[in-house]
């Protein structure tokens, strides 16, 4: 995901919430949201091992593309 389309999707959510008032620099957010990529991606890369065949010397080629997508 581009920074623009970070900007993008991050002013959205803040169009959807009126709850609450965050006082966040933009490095916290960004910080934040490389967290929640990281942790999604392993998510879908452990969700493509399951699919996989697996074998001790095969590493996950789909499971490995999606962790590399950093």
């Amino acid at each position: 995901m581009t920074k623009d389309e970070f900007n993008r999707l991050f002013s959205k959510a803040l169009s959807l919430s009126n709850t609450r008032v965050w006082m966040l620099t933009q490095e916290q957010v960004e910080d934040f949201a490389s967290i929640v990529a990281e942790a999604e991606r392993e998510a879908c890369a452990l969700i493509a091992e399951s699919y996989e065949p697996t074998c001790d010397s095969c590493p996950s080629g789909v499971a490995n593309a999606i962790r590399g997508r950093s």
